[in-house]
């Protein structure tokens, strides 16, 4: 099952802003079935 975007225009910029999602995008989804979760944080 494939989940919708993030539409927040913040992450437009990046090569692949389909693969960000916000906090809120991100609790509005918890528990849903095809939901993988990855951080990275490259400093």
């Amino acid at each position: 099952m494939s989940l919708p975007p993030d539409p927040n225009e913040k992450f437009a910029a990046y090569a692949h802003p389909e693969r960000l999602v916000s906090t809120d995008w991100l609790a509005e989804h918890l528990g849903q079935d095809g939901l993988v979760v990855l951080e990275s944080d490259e400093d």
